[in-house]
């Protein structure tokens, strides 16, 4: 419900009694004079007729019996208005409050209607003394700063079966973009429509494109428009007899069934060029002198120079997760983000640029859309779909792109762990295109390797885990993100947390304990545990039942439910996980190993396990090979994760009542460094071959070895004949004794 309400085009959303009730009405400052009014709907602006007898499904709780929505692209004006039926309870009790958002900056409202009609009742509430202003920052506490004021008006006597009729007009003009037309609609799916339409008026000279979801389709043209001479009026209309459900796991970039863009922006340069000529100028002031300083007298390469920039942003600025909206905002300036040490991804991606422009390595701001990364290229130009920030530098001849805002990151400059962000807009490139993301110059590999030793112990008392790591990549920044988030203790408890659900039970032997070599991006970690819960010793006849948690890569695959479904799956990529579980035990046997290998249109996983006397070991890996799968491919891709997991699955018996065996005396160290050719990259991402020996010297060493080896056949000869010569000695010896004393 919460997603469906929230999908509304125009605003419609719940709000909790409780998120407003110690909110007291805020004065309008002086920003907000005249943003807001109440007036009779434009001239412009038609009115259409809905159908009170749109069914309702059994399952709906909300019927959407009126969506109408008119853009004068001339005027930058879009009218609004919508019909609600509320169908139960729970939509009465969650829309008895409406709530608009205003940005005063760059729009304003007017107010036509708020109805409640029931039956021959009508009661109208968009009167100034029913609407209440408040300003919109309750996630402040995660630093979500919006910017926004909300009208709210609470409605009184609400039932089941009333309409809800609202109508506004919103006044919408860039701060950086004015007398451009861009828009962005999209009907909710959440909810059946009975009625809907989207028109759109405009001059041909505007040059105004549109883009439409194929259910959309293409509009109705009237070329004589009533409203005024010379507009073109296109509109799109129909009905949506059945809301389509949200299904989990859909990715971001997966838009509505029925959305519709409107831009007359030429192309991105246009976007590129007037954002590049609002954007402060790059001053340095003395804050900024003296960094720039310290950095040079700390450093000597260009590389370590940019890593220490990056590292400074990175790990010591506050990052304040603004909603960020190109076309009304501006960064500050650098030396004021030095100052602060604080600010959104634009802050601090123009503080970055302007602090390695200045260390002599080329530096631009791109703007991208993480959630519509593979989409980006295919929209129409507009700044309303680029919401964050990241910084492209050149260093030795390599272009990178790197995202400010990941913190604690690891792997030197080149060596990066960065997200999938697709397509970028270049700051003042004068790019008529998306640019698409570079490739790192070294691949960097994110590689997660979990071994999991387990000391068996049958005899009732408790076995022992040891839980070792190594990673790279995002995961090692991960794991330098939450010890960073809070400390060592409570990343511990977690820790713990996780293992006796995983175990049943267990307690810290060793804690946490770890080696960061962030220069490489490598992280190793060790802990031990004691469990027991999951040895069942009411087997009787002198056995116990072993079962075994699923596997770290099993769990990693998330597996869809198997019915019908209509979206894309989307699947964690890249994801390079090994897990390997290790058994020390007297009762175990040796047996024959087998391996298996299960593959789908998204991963790969190899199952292996190799049995021998006291020692078993079982290692699963998996690889994703793509970010999404089709909804006709999701079916086939859960059942092979569900053959994976039955395969995967571990339980056997042991003899009961043997004690666990004695640890080596390395079990409580790290696992090694990995090798130059091992899977783990080097700390650059690059994959090291090692270097052909000479063949002269892989001669001269075959000649040692041989003489090595006749060398040592023939002391072995030597001392072979020197044992057997004291054997009959000794034994001529004894007879002799025995001889002459019993004679």
């Amino acid at each position: 419900m919460n997603q469906m309400v929230k999908v509304v085009a125009l605003s419609l959303s719940m709000a909790n009694t409780t998120e407003y009730a110690a909110a007291s009405p805020a004065t309008p400052p002086s920003l907000l004079d005249g943003r807001i009014t109440f007036a009779p709907q434009p001239v412009w602006a038609d009115t259409i007729a809905y159908d009170e007898t749109f069914p309702c499904h059994n399952e709906d709780t909300l019927t959407c019996l009126l969506h109408h929505e008119q853009i004068h692209a001339e005027t930058n004006c879009t009218h609004v208005r919508i019909v609600l039926r509320l169908e139960s309870l729970h939509a009465v009790q969650q829309l008895s409050h409406w709530r608009l958002n205003i940005n005063p900056r760059t729009q304003k409202i007017t107010l036509h209607t708020l109805k409640i009609l029931r039956k021959d009742l009508v009661t109208e509430h968009a009167i100034p003394a029913k609407v209440r202003l408040v300003q919109r920052e309750e996630d402040l506490v995660t630093f979500d700063l919006h910017e926004h004021y909300t009208l709210l008006t609470i409605f009184e006597d609400v039932r089941v079966g009333d309409l809800l009729d609202v109508a506004y007009t919103l006044e919408e003009q860039s701060l950086l973009f004015p007398g451009h037309c861009f828009r962005w609609i999209s009907l909710p799916d959440a909810l059946a429509i009975a009625r809907y339409e989207l028109s759109v008026l405009h001059l041909p000279e505007r040059r105004l494109r549109h883009l439409a979801s194929h259910s959309l389709g293409d509009p109705l043209v009237n070329l004589n428009a009533n409203v005024a001479p010379g507009l073109i009026r296109w509109s799109w209309q129909g009905e949506v007899p059945n809301r389509i459900l949200a299904e989990p796991n859909t990715p971001p970039w997966h838009l509505p069934e029925r959305w519709l863009q409107l831009s007359d922006l030429s192309d991105w340069s246009v976007v590129s060029a007037g954002l590049a000529a609002v954007w402060p100028s790059s001053s340095t002031d003395e804050s900024l002198t003296t960094e720039i300083a310290r950095i040079k007298s700390d450093t000597t390469t260009s590389a370590s120079r940019v890593e220490l920039a990056l590292r400074l942003i990175q790990d010591d600025f506050r990052y304040l997760r603004t909603k960020l909206e190109i076309d009304c905002q501006r960064p500050s300036p650098p030396a004021e983000v030095l100052q602060r040490r604080s600010g959104n991804s634009q802050d601090l991606a123009r503080l970055l640029c302007h602090l390695l422009d200045i260390l002599g390595v080329p530096a631009r701001t791109v703007l991208v859309n993480p959630d519509l990364s593979p989409r980006l290229h295919e929209l129409l130009p507009s700044p309303g779909l680029l919401n964050h920030a990241i910084v492209e530098f050149t260093l030795d001849g390599s272009t990178v792109w790197v995202d400010v805002n990941q913190r604690m990151q690891g792997g030197g400059p080149l060596g990066r762990s960065v997200p999938q962000f697709g397509y970028g807009l270049v700051i003042g490139g004068g790019d008529k295109n998306l640019l698409p993301q570079p490739a790192p110059p070294q691949p960097v590999n994110s590689l997660q390797e979990i071994q999991e030793t387990i000391i068996l112990d049958t005899s009732g008392r408790s076995s022992t885990l040891r839980v070792r790591q190594r990673m790279n990549g995002r995961h090692a920044d991960e794991i330098r993100r939450g010890l960073a988030a809070g400390n060592v203790s409570s990343y511990q408890r977690e820790r713990l947390s996780f293992f006796s659900l995983r175990y049943g039970d267990a307690t810290v032997e060793l804690p946490f304990t770890l080696d960061d070599d962030r220069e490489k991006n490598l992280i190793r970690s060790i802990e031990i545990y004691r469990i027991r819960s999951f040895v069942d010793l009411k087997r009787g006849g002198g056995r116990c039942g072993i079962t075994l948690p699923s596997s770290l890569a099993v769990i990693a695959l998330a597996k869809p439910d198997t019915s019908t479904r209509q979206n894309p799956w989307s699947v964690e990529h890249p994801l390079k996980l090994e897990h390997t579980v290790e058994l020390l035990s007297n009762t175990l046997d040796q047996l024959p190993s087998f391996g298996r290998t299960f593959s789908s249109e998204a991963f790969t996983l190899f199952l292996k396990r190799k049995f021998m006397r006291g020692h078993w070991i079982e290692t699963i890996s998996v690889e994703t090979s793509t970010d999404t799968l089709p909804a006709e491919l999701v079916a086939n891709h859960a059942r092979i994760i569900d053959n994976a997991s039955r395969e995967c699955a571990w339980s056997f018996f042991a003899t009961a009542g043997v004690e666990r065996p004695r640890r080596r005396h390395e079990f409580d160290t790290l696992l090694p460094n990995p090798a130059p050719e091992s899977r783990l990259a080097s700390p650059s991402g690059e994959a090291t071959t090692p270097a052909k020996p000479d063949p002269a010297a892989r001669k001269v060493a075959r000649k040692a070895k041989r003489v090595a080896v006749r060398s040592g056949k023939k002391r072995k000869d030597i001392t072979h004949w020197l044992w057997l010569g004291a054997g009959i000695a000794i034994t001529a010896g004894v007879s002799a004794y025995f001889y002459y004393t019993n004679r």
